[in-house]
């Protein structure tokens, strides 16, 4: 009898850890094959591309806004204004550097370009109706910018 209640204590015992184990199973671990590994990155990559164009895109929109503000401005300039936009577009579409594409960058590059002053100068404050064009289309430009978000 002793050893009927030790076989039916251990298979209580067993029984108990079973229905433990079903309760809570442990997943088993997800691991990638080199297939799946190789989608994801293309996935990544395919994301990066799309978030590049949209940038590019923003860019030349904000680009053509301050193109814009210029021939307002000084019609005669219209030309340059638009040449400086190209120059720009070439330059950002060559470096891959998204620190370079942010749009306050692309306004100095822009402001400084058409204004003729070196590139790291503070334009923002000069006393001048091209100034006050470029800034007023900026500020329009960037409103526009948080309504859509």
């Amino acid at each position: 009898a002793d050893v009927y209640m030790k076989d039916s204590k251990i298979l209580h015992e067993i029984d108990h850890c079973f229905s433990k184990s079903l309760q809570s199973p442990i997943l088993p671990k997800n691991e990638l094959s080199r297939e799946e590994i190789a989608q994801l990155e293309q996935h990544r990559i395919h994301q990066r591309e799309e978030t590049l164009k949209c940038q590019m895109q923003q860019i030349d929109q904000l680009l053509r806004k301050l193109v814009g503000a210029v021939g307002r401005v000084e019609k005669k300039r219209s030309r340059e204004a638009n040449e400086t936009r190209k120059t720009i577009m070439e330059r950002i579409r060559k470096s891959d550097d998204l620190i370079d594409m942010s749009n306050d960058s692309v306004v100095q590059q822009f402001a400084c370009s058409i204004l003729g002053l070196e590139i790291n100068s503070d334009w923002h404050d000069l006393e001048n109706p091209l100034v006050q064009s470029i800034n007023d289309t900026y500020q329009e430009f960037q409103q526009d910018r948080s309504e859509v978000l």
